[in-house]
């Protein structure tokens, strides 16, 4: 049996490898000399009571849960039902996030309503843009549709690391190095989505907030190439 197959049998080497990763970023973190930019405004519409939607793209997901504040309030993550998205939604359990795991179809009905009744209690929602597999920076409009129905707020984020290694996944993810100089960016969106919008007026809004979202990421490459 591959180390793989073993991993996916066994809840003990999941969590384990769970356990291991997290304890990887937040030692990553720690040894970051970090600029970040847009915190304040975020944390100042958490401390307001008002939950907030993170996006961003998948390449740039693994400094995400680790660089949520959690004294400034709860969040949860979604997640998907594979081995992938097991693995994911541990090691963000362990960050201290809560991870709900979603499928494709009706079945998902009960779940989105667990979220849509967080929100109301003021735990935010942190997506990616592209996931769980797809295409690479092609926004989909789940983020939009959050919005729509809860009426929070859109943060993006990205982050940038001067060292680092791009795994052999569909996203080319992200994977940091420890003794690092990086910039963290949240960036509020500044799009509205109205409560009943058209097909037409999504497929405006998807679009804006997918270059927006590429405009961000591409900015946290330049500020990262100006750190000295």
């Amino acid at each position: 049996m591959s180390i793989g197959a073993k991993i996916r049998n066994s809840e003990t080497l999941l969590r384990g490898l769970t356990w291991a990763i997290a304890r990887y970023l937040k030692f990553c973190f720690s040894t970051t000399r970090w600029h970040k930019e847009g915190l304040d405004e975020m944390h100042a519409t958490l401390s307001s009571g008002q939950p907030v939607i993170i996006v961003c793209w998948h390449q740039r997901l693994i400094f995400a849960p680790v660089s949520w504040d959690h004294s400034k309030g709860r969040a949860c993550t979604l997640r998907a039902i594979s081995h992938s998205g097991r693995v994911s939604g541990g090691v963000q359990e362990r960050l201290g996030l809560i991870s709900i795991p979603m499928q494709d179809g009706a079945s998902n009905l009960n779940a989105s309503r667990k979220i849509a009744r967080m929100m109301k209690e003021g735990i935010s929602l942190g997506i990616t843009a592209d996931g769980p597999e797809g295409p690479p920076q092609e926004l989909k409009t789940a983020v939009l549709e959050w919005a729509r129905l809860t009426r929070a707020p859109i943060f993006m984020f990205s982050f940038s690391v001067k060292k680092f290694s791009n795994w052999d996944t569909w996203d080319k993810m992200v994977f940091p190095k420890p003794f690092n100089q990086g910039v963290l960016l949240f960036r509020k969106w500044e799009g509205v989505v109205p409560r009943k919008p058209n097909p037409t007026e999504m497929e405006e809004l998807r679009k804006r907030l997918e270059g927006d979202l590429d405009a961000l990421t591409e900015q946290s490459d330049q500020k990262r190439d100006a750190l000295s």
